[in-house]
């Protein structure tokens, strides 16, 4: 049941994901080929072709800038008595607190501190989605649960209440499953199969599937809605264009939480284009052709005019 409510969400935002996907590939700095036609086929020339490091540095210097802001927490007084402030103080120390808890389990981890998670995802995909839950252990301990998640493989459905469900889709080898859930059987699997594994949690339980196995039964979370906050970045709000009735982006899904790339997206390849044929010049004037007219007895040039000193 879980992957059928799965499916109809990531068929409706394949264009979302897509687009998420070729931010990927400009993050990666895959090579540029200018001897690639426009269908990805070969042309048939053997110019020199160039990869722009841009994307890469402004996304890094983005990066920087969120990673190193200061974060505040704070909860306003508005017109409350000095006792309620007090109370708002300590709420705000709490959450201080809790942080500086759920950063010293990721550091345990080897994971990155919650802001620099966030400050590495959300400008590449637009989307932040995060898990937050205050658990507790057998021995009576709490701790702060807080994960980031990658908004590509989130899946969720909204209610007029907020979220009615989520689903975090990830894929791993049997034997990563099997040593996650020991309890696991996944009988006709090899142990190096792929297989996608599915973390759902509505408002009341959370479960982890495959499709066709139960590695975690559903066990109740406990916070009043679905713990997990899910946000677009942008202003841009989502609509709907009846010029594009019919097409996969007529609701402008790649639209709707857009990333840093945005304005910039469709200008790369143009830039790797034109350093392309300015790399190809550069050598050819670096080594140029040139007519040596011989005389009568054949002799060639004893030195190569092609260097920066040389004198004929």
């Amino acid at each position: 049941k879980i992957v059928e409510l799965v499916q109809p969400v990531e068929l409706a935002t394949a264009s979302r994901r897509a687009r998420m996907d070729e931010d990927r590939r400009l993050l990666r700095l895959e090579p540029y080929d200018i001897n690639t036609s426009a269908e990805g086929l070969p042309a048939g020339t053997n110019y020199r072709s160039f990869t722009a490091n841009e994307p890469l540095a402004f996304l890094k210097k983005v990066m920087a800038v969120i990673s190193d802001a200061k974060l505040l927490i704070q909860v306003p007084y508005g017109m409350a008595q000095e006792q309620e402030r007090q109370r708002y103080d300590l709420a705000e120390r709490w959450h201080y607190g809790a942080l500086a808890f759920a950063n010293e389990r990721l550091r345990r981890q080897v994971q990155l501190e919650l802001q620099d998670q966030l400050a590495g995802i959300v400008p590449v995909r637009g989307w932040g989605v995060v898990w937050a839950l205050l658990r507790n252990r057998e021995d009576g301990t709490s701790y702060p649960d807080i994960q980031v998640w990658d908004p590509r493989n989130c899946y969720w459905q909204t209610g007029p209440d907020g979220l009615e469900w989520i689903c975090y889709k990830s894929s791993r080898t049997t034997s990563q499953v099997r040593a996650e859930y020991p309890g696991a059987r996944l009988d006709g699997h090899k142990d190096d199969e792929v297989l996608e594994v599915y973390n759902f949690t509505n408002k009341t339980h959370n479960t982890v599937v495959t499709a066709d196995e139960v590695l975690k039964a559903p066990v109740e979370h406990g916070a009043p809605t679905v713990p997990v906050a899910v946000a677009p970045v942008g202003p841009m709000p989502r609509i709907w264009d009846e010029g594009q009735v019919g097409g996969e982006d007529n609701d402008t899904e790649t639209d709707y939480g857009e990333s840093v790339f945005a304005p910039n997206r469709r200008l790369f390849s143009s830039l790797n284009e034109l350093l392309s044929i300015l790399l190809e010049l550069a050598s050819k004037q670096l080594n140029q052709t040139y007519v040596h007219n011989t005389d009568e007895e054949g002799n060639e040039l004893e030195e190569s005019p092609n260097t920066s000193d040389s004198v004929i």
